[in-house]
């Protein structure tokens, strides 16, 4: 789930209230799983770092039984049935790449819902790219990251810009993969992960530029084209 907190309008209880309701719905006989993304911009430490990725998944970071990945950029929450497994071997250098934890949860008959954001917030059109194996993946950081009490340097993917992933959505809605719901003033898109993967993941091998954005001044998307021309 990616999230808005503010899209909602005035919740009571704010971010506790709505991680309480997902956890009645799908109870622990199911699970759920946030981003808790850091981007490397500090020293990543699993139980400490909050996540960027909203105040929803930080509050949910932060909940009773919610265990967190060990990816120093990508790091993704789960609280539910099988969370370990899901979780397990994040520590590899590409973050939505087969095996970890958002590829599984389209394995395992997964959904994924949009709360108040687009698809700019999608993380798996990342999925897809990696599938799709796009010649623009090449790019990594060194990212700092505490590890049993020391700080210590590892290698991240960069999985760059993503404010042209908005481009999937008629993709997905004229092949009835996407729903739209409302709830409070938010604008929700609730859909099944697998096929849109296997949808985007089509798409992608047909033009992986198609989720590029069309700023022209956006570094991010400069560097997969130069990137792309090296390794074509």
């Amino acid at each position: 789930m990616h999230s808005s907190l503010s899209s909602l309008g005035r919740v009571e209880g704010g971010a506790f209230a709505v991680i309480s309701s997902l956890k009645k719905v799908i109870t622990s006989d199911g699970i759920i799983m946030m981003p808790t993304f850091t981007y490397g911009r500090d020293i990543f430490d699993p139980f400490k770092s909050q996540s960027h990725t909203g105040m929803i998944s930080e509050e949910f970071r932060k909940s009773a039984g919610v265990k967190r990945s060990l990816h120093p950029t990508h790091s993704v929450c789960a609280w539910g049935n099988d969370a370990d497994y899901f979780l397990a071997g994040h520590e590899v250098e590409a973050p939505f790449s087969v095996g970890t934890p958002l590829h599984k949860l389209c394995l395992n008959d997964g959904y994924v819902m949009l709360i108040g954001v687009g698809h700019e917030a999608n993380s798996m059109i990342h999925v897809a790219q990696e599938l799709a194996n796009v010649p623009y993946l090449d790019r990594s950081k060194l990212v700092k990251v505490l590890k049993d009490g020391n700080i210590i340097e590892v290698r991240a993917r960069r999985t760059g810009c993503s404010l042209g992933f908005n481009k999937a959505e008629p993709f997905l809605a004229s092949n009835n993969l996407v729903a739209h719901y409302k709830i409070g003033n938010a604008q929700i898109s609730f859909m099944k992960a697998n096929p849109v993967v296997e949808k985007l993941t089509e798409i992608l091998k047909k033009d992986s530029f198609m989720f590029i954005c069309d700023n022209k001044n956006c570094f991010a998307c400069n560097e997969a084209r130069i990137a792309a021309k090296r390794n074509l």
